[in-house]
């Protein structure tokens, strides 16, 4: 695990903020995707959910983003923009580590 965790950081490094947002996408709704899937296995019935999606009116959409932008202002999610440079300072701290490591297991030997 630590290693794939390794490997989608090395990859993900080299990404611009779209690029990025984009790929942040696409976790989402794999997991989400894996997420239907598991609670597939309990009972849970996707048509049933599917049969429930609805479009949203304009007046909900500026409301839901209005309580989305209330609540990172109040620190209760993190902006993508936060998520990504915590991530990149999580990557450079791996890296950091990585190479104090051969480091030290060059001077070992």
């Amino acid at each position: 695990m630590k290693t794939e965790v390794m490997r989608c950081w090395e990859l993900a490094k080299n990404l611009n903020n779209s690029e990025k947002f984009e790929l942040s996408l696409m976790l989402m709704e794999s997991i989400k995707t894996a997420f239907a899937a598991s609670k597939k296995d309990d009972d849970f019935d996707v048509e049933e959910y599917e049969r429930n999606l609805r479009s949203y009116t304009m007046d909900e959409i500026n409301a839901m983003l209005d309580e989305a932008e209330a609540r990172i202002n109040a620190g209760s999610y993190v902006t993508n923009e936060d998520f990504f440079r915590e991530w990149d300072e999580e990557i450079a701290r791996a890296e950091q580590l990585e190479e104090e490591q051969q480091l030290e297991m060059a001077v070992a030997v």
